[in-house]
């Protein structure tokens, strides 16, 4: 089998490997810890590296698996079949013009993603087939000492939200490890309802600021409007105080005759 490094700058190395069609398995993968090709061992329980070092990511794999669809090359050569767009203006007859939509095999060009055909028949069949002769590797977080945000294996992976000291799999503000969640069930360890303003930004691995929305800082604004109309509304209104005055109007200070 062929085994390619996808490399990342916010993310661990992954592996891709594409199954020859004679072979049903995978029989090895590179190790990039072990700087060579190690047996991979398929069995009941899943598929494992002997060296312990990577782990399968299918949710990695069924990414690579739209990737390699819009590839007319690679598509041709693991499906045997090519499929062209739905009509005359499928954006599938095209291809895309962004620098990043390469294909990660053969970095060429890929086509563009053609919502009005992605669950056709032809493009289904096309799709288990792929699912079939390809495996994304990451890199096994256990083994990990200490990380960080920049040790994710992948996308999928995220740091525990709580202890910040084991990677777990998910990448939502929930994601916690097994002792963390233990803490959480036993009243250990309180979460806020109140959603933080802080965020965990998955493509650069660190956490950001996000500011409100417009419709909320409408309302806020307007409630303080609110707070301080009601407050001014409430205030005694006190008599205005002219001092000594006269004239038939009472408009000349009295300080005027001094001049």
């Amino acid at each position: 089998p062929t085994s390619i490094s996808l490399e990342s700058a916010i993310f661990l190395t992954r592996q891709l490997v594409l199954i020859p069609e004679e072979m049903e398995h995978a029989s090895s993968v590179y190790c990039q810890i072990c700087c060579e090709d190690k047996k991979v061992l398929t069995d009941e329980q899943g598929i494992t590296v002997e060296c312990g070092h990577l782990i399968p990511c299918s949710e990695c794999r069924d990414y690579n698996i739209e990737k390699v669809l819009r590839c007319k090359n690679c598509c041709s050569t693991i499906t045997g079949t090519w499929t062209e767009g739905c009509n005359t203006r499928c954006p599938r007859l095209e291809e895309t013009a962004k620098v990043s939509a390469l294909c990660a095999i053969c970095s060429s060009h890929l086509r563009k993603e053609a919502r009005c055909c992605r669950n056709s028949k032809p493009l289904t069949q096309c799709k288990k087939k792929i699912r079939s002769k390809t495996l994304v590797f990451v890199q096994d977080p256990s083994i990990i000492q200490n990380p960080t945000p920049k040790d994710r294996p992948c996308s999928h992976y995220t740091l525990c939200q709580h202890c910040k000291k084991a990677i777990v799999k998910g990448h939502r503000s929930s994601t916690a490890c097994p002792e963390c969640k233990l803490l959480v069930e036993e009243g250990k360890i309180k979460i806020s309802q109140k959603r933080s303003r802080v965020r965990f930004c998955l493509d650069t691995g660190l956490n950001q600021y996000v500011p409100p929305s417009k419709f909320k800082r409408e309302e806020s604004s307007q409630e303080e409007e609110t707070k301080e109309t009601g407050t001014n509304n409430n205030k005694t209104e006190k008599p205005h105080r002219v001092g000594w005055r006269f004239g038939e109007y009472q408009r000349v200070p009295i300080d005027a005759l001094l001049c």
